[in-house]
């Protein structure tokens, strides 16, 4: 299986229209190692910094891409 890289955004909900509150969204990026064997699932070790739990409106995971070297080749386990 290929390396994977992605990004996480989360931020909490304005607690009258229920919608994101985007101006205060936080984000990070997160790197799948490559593998040689077919997985399901993978646990990738996550901070949501900057909310207590109670705050924390919606997790997004999105711009998922198969990491590529230089030659622009997909990076596959070894």
């Amino acid at each position: 299986m290929p390396a994977l890289i992605a990004r996480v955004v989360w931020c909490e909900m304005d607690p009258a229209s229920g919608k994101p509150l985007n101006a205060d969204s936080l984000s990070q990026t997160i790197t799948v190692p490559a593998s040689l064997m077919p997985r399901s699932s993978v646990s990738v070790p996550l901070r949501l910094s900057g909310l207590a739990p109670g705050q924390l409106g919606y997790v997004r995971v999105h711009d998922v891409q198969a990491v590529t070297d230089a030659s622009g080749t997909v990076v596959a386990g070894q």
